[in-house]
């Protein structure tokens, strides 16, 4: 008879349980990789109701509502996990959504403009006169064209003529007396931010943060004359006199009330300026998409210069005036440089000399070419200008219908 150890059950017992935790443990590995992919699955699916939510509400001009009268939304109704609430608010001439799921563990907050500038979705809208509109120089329009009941006409202005393309006929329709109208809650945009805070301490004293989230309330700083850099980013409104914004300032989102804005040459950011006199963007001066400037105050001699090499991308509406004019002085409203680029909504009310590129849709009043020794009315020359549909515009015009285009997410 074989005999064993003593120490042999102890040692069968030692490896069945090694045994037995390392089956535990590969069982538990494999229900925590079961529990992760179905919250990683859940989280995902979250994510796309959201875009879901945000397509529905940038489509659907009942939904906010519905969703406050209801408290929340379905977006399927066999489906609670679905429910989202939804919060939107105006922000400068752009509007910001949040969406929300009601179980509160993903949410997401977008900026938001408008598919349509206006029912005509012009190229270019020149206010009728008695006068034809004149093109000069290397001047294209394609895109609808909305022009004065005088015509169109194709000169040579002194030793410069006219080198560009034709507009094709069937670009071309008759304009107005008038600009389109436009939404007039939104004529009084700096009284809007004004009103909204009595105390306005400034940054340099208030232990100010670099961002505020669009999810918490917005914050105002005062900004004083001479303060050159600085940082800022969200849901913040910033307040001054005269500004002067640095290569070395660093904005994003934001908004600035003030008198008069100079963005100096390296300059690089994404800001709405309201604005009674003056803004002046130097050369290599850059607002990225989406940006905006509205200028309205100071009896009418409101002023926006876009100089050598800047661009602005968003917005710029001017209500200046076509009243101050005589034949040998014209007050413009706006000016943009020979290879200066416009990426969006252009509107003045006023005087504009347009040069350089310009795509998305301008508005203008009246337009002057002014050259070094006379000016000319109702002319534009050396400008390139394109219909472009694929921005979100601003919230200005009364007939824009009600669809939204997400622009970014904001955080």
């Amino acid at each position: 008879m074989k005999h064993l150890s003593a120490f042999s059950l102890p040692t069968v017992m030692v490896i069945s349980i090694l045994i037995c935790l390392l089956i535990l443990f590969t069982i538990d590995i494999f229900c925590f990789d079961n529990i992760y992919y179905s919250y990683y699955h859940q989280a995902q699916q979250q994510k796309e109701d959201i875009n879901s939510a945000f397509v529905l509400y940038c489509n659907d001009s009942t939904l906010l509502k519905e969703v406050e009268e209801e408290g929340g939304y379905q977006l399927y109704e066999d489906n609670p996990q679905t429910s989202i609430s939804i919060k939107a608010g105006k922000w400068g001439l752009y509007e910001y959504a949040e969406v929300r799921a009601t179980d509160n563990h993903f949410s997401s907050i977008r900026l938001l403009g408008k598919v349509q500038d206006c029912n005509y979705e012009a190229a270019l809208w020149v206010c009728s006169r008695d006068m034809p509109l004149s093109f000069s120089g290397k001047s294209e329009v394609k895109g609808s064209t909305y022009i004065p009941a005088n015509g169109i006409k194709y000169v040579d202005l002194g030793s410069l003529s006219f080198e560009g393309k034709e507009i094709k006929d069937y670009y071309i329709d008759l304009s107005e007396k008038e600009l389109p109208e436009v939404d007039r809650s939104y004529l009084y945009l700096m009284d809007k931010y004004l009103k909204e805070t009595e105390v306005m301490p400034s940054f340099e004293d208030s232990g100010y943060k670099n961002y505020y989230s669009f999810s918490d309330e917005e914050m105002h700083y005062y900004i004083p004359n001479g303060i050159r850099e600085f940082s800022m980013k969200g849901h913040v409104i910033l307040h001054g006199d005269e500004v002067n914004l640095s290569s070395k300032t660093i904005l994003s989102d934001v908004i600035l009330l003030a008198r008069r804005v100079t963005i100096d040459e390296g300059f690089c950011g994404s800001l709405q300026i309201i604005a009674t006199d003056t803004v002046i963007l130097n050369k290599n001066a850059h607002l990225r998409y989406p940006s905006g400037i509205y200028l309205k105050g100071n009896n009418d001699r409101t002023f926006l210069r876009m100089d050598e090499n800047s661009t602005l991308n968003g917005y710029a509406i001017i209500f200046g005036t076509t009243e101050n004019n005589t034949e040998n002085h014209v007050e413009e409203n706006f000016r943009q440089a020979s290879n200066a680029v416009f990426n969006g909504l252009l509107y003045v009310d006023g005087i504009a000399h347009l040069q350089g590129y310009c795509y998305g849709g301008a508005y203008f009043k009246e337009c002057y070419y002014l050259a070094s020794d006379k000016a000319y009315p109702t002319t534009i020359c050396n400008a390139e200008i394109y219909r472009n549909n694929q921005i979100g515009f601003p919230f200005f015009f009364e007939q824009s219908g009600y669809r939204r285009k997400e622009i970014k997410t904001l955080n």
